[in-house]
């Protein structure tokens, strides 16, 4: 994960030498632009635009603002290390954390090494454990934010000494209560059912046309692909057009090869019969454009996103006189939120946490953050970061 300080830019972009006119002139507006490392929160009027940065994901979720992150908790003994990654949802304005999502992989095979090994003593964060050690470490990526529903990729590593296997599964998870979702769960059965049903005949020729390559190198492909298991919940939600669609991950748990990279293969997107929420998630994503640009609306005024070759967006808003610049960021701009008291709650306090989360968020490669779990376990000096 890339941490970064804050960074607060406050542009001031006005005409050179005389104003500008009224009908070419920004309209008032105040949103949130997401990417996946990090999130601007923009305040445009006629004449100028503020806007600060933070290393955070933020959403919205019941009409209140939350932060994303990854807690990263070593669970280290002698002979042994084990990393276990949790996702959180914070909500900005009371500070509260809950739990959202937590690998059970490492989490089953720390508790069974405890049960097997009665005696043995945990050590401390900064105690270094013996040589070459037997490890298992799982790390957590977002994918996005798509209505409540928060799509990520769990990566595991098992090694011991030089010799290891890794695994890369995707995850679906509900925010509002934390549960792993099947197809299924976001529309109806039948379609779901349709939708796998899809995806396997996808993978299924994928693996043929791979086979026809000449050479050994299309066999080669064609084998590692078949080696690799169907897992119908291994998916995240993504736009495919104006569509919701269905982004599959097939995977195995492989031996880590330095010069392949076998153990996964990322499925082209299935698109889905639309649920009844879509709708209203759909005009928070950015539209891609026949030109290779998006464009997003954002309460009164629309903007256009523009990239680079470095994948930097060039952000601008549309008037009557042609595009006026707001920002730039690294991109890709996942979400636009937009906020305001009518919008984001509670009233007259959101703006302040805002603040606040975007001040603390200079400290997030030495700050730790207490989080609630449900269960007695706590978490003992996570590693914290934004996702």
């Amino acid at each position: 994960m890339r941490r970064a300080g804050l960074c607060i830019a406050c542009v001031a972009l006005m005409a050179a030498c005389a104003p500008a006119a009224r009908d070419s002139a920004r309209p008032t507006a105040e949103f949130l632009l997401v990417s996946d490392d990090s999130t601007a929160w923009v305040r445009s009027s006629a004449d100028t635009v503020i806007v600060q940065r933070a290393p955070m994901l933020i959403a919205t979720l019941g009409g209140r603002l939350i932060e994303i992150y990854v807690a990263e908790e070593p669970v280290n003994f002698r002979d042994v290390t084990f990393l276990v990654s949790r996702v959180f949802r914070r909500d900005l304005v009371s500070g509260d954390s809950t739990l959202v999502y937590a690998d059970s992989t490492v989490l089953r095979e720390a508790m069974a090494y405890v049960r097997a090994h009665p005696g043995a003593e945990r050590l401390e964060a900064d105690e270094p454990a013996d040589d070459a050690p037997r490890a298992v470490e799982a790390s957590i990526t977002a994918a996005d934010v798509v209505g409540t529903t928060l799509g990520i990729d769990v990566h595991v590593d098992r090694t011991v000494g030089e010799l290891g296997t890794h695994d890369t599964y995707r995850a679906t998870v509900d925010l509002p209560t934390g549960r792993r979702l099947a197809l299924g769960d976001v529309i109806a059965p039948a379609a779901a059912q349709s939708a796998i049903g899809a995806a396997r005949r996808d993978l299924a020729s994928a693996i043929v046309l791979a086979g026809r390559r000449a050479g050994p190198l299309g066999k080669e492909a064609s084998r590692a692909m078949a080696s690799l298991s169907f897992d119908s919940l291994s998916f995240t939600l993504a736009r495919s057009g104006d569509s919701l669609a269905a982004r599959f991950l097939v995977h195995d748990e492989q031996v880590i090869d330095e010069d392949r990279d076998t153990h996964r293969y990322s499925l082209e997107p299935i698109v889905l019969a639309a649920p009844a929420w879509w709708s209203a998630a759909r005009r928070m994503l950015p539209k891609q454009l026949p030109d290779s640009s998006s464009r997003v609306e954002v309460g009164p005024i629309s903007l256009d996103l523009r990239y680079d070759s470095s994948e930097v967006a060039f952000v601008a808003v549309r008037t009557s006189a042609g595009p006026r610049p707001v920002t730039r960021m690294r991109g890709p701009v996942r979400r636009v939120i937009t906020i305001s008291d009518s919008l984001v709650s509670p009233v007259g306090t959101w703006r302040g946490a805002l603040q606040r989360a975007f001040s603390e968020s200079s400290y997030y490669s030495e700050l730790v953050r207490a989080a609630s779990l449900p269960s007695r376990t706590r978490p003992t000096a996570p590693r914290q970061a934004a996702l």
